[in-house]
């Protein structure tokens, strides 16, 4: 079972992916809010195998986000992001270390074809 940490400012991603993580077994915990995702993440008590980041958001993109955690010296799990601007942002997402991407907009299946292949 992994422990999945989700951001994204829009509430109905949050509750389909938090519903979909759930039914595949693993503990999800999600916030709309990269600021409170980092707050979590810099808490050494906190551990995620997985924090998967909107990249478009209000308060601070994606790719800010990925360098902030990466910074974070225990942080050990893997980053993903949720973006439909793939292709232009590609060569960032590399430079931060995301190399997995759940392409916007998704349907159920290939919701829980990312989760069962990155968990």
């Amino acid at each position: 079972m992994a422990r999945i940490l989700v951001i994204d400012d829009e509430s109905e991603i949050l509750e389909l992916i938090e519903f979909e993580i759930k039914i595949l077994g693993h503990e999800v915990v999600t916030t709309n809010s990269p600021v409170h995702a980092l707050k979590l993440l810099g808490d050494h008590l906190n551990r995620f195998d997985l924090v998967l980041c909107d990249v478009v958001m209000p308060s601070k993109n994606g790719i800010d986000f990925a360098r902030e955690v990466n910074r974070i010296p225990w942080f050990e799990g893997n980053i993903a992001f949720m973006s439909s601007y793939t292709d232009a942002l590609a060569q960032e997402f590399k430079e931060v270390g995301v190399t997995q991407v759940l392409r916007k907009p998704f349907d159920l299946p290939k919701l829980m074809s990312f989760f069962a292949e990155v968990c």
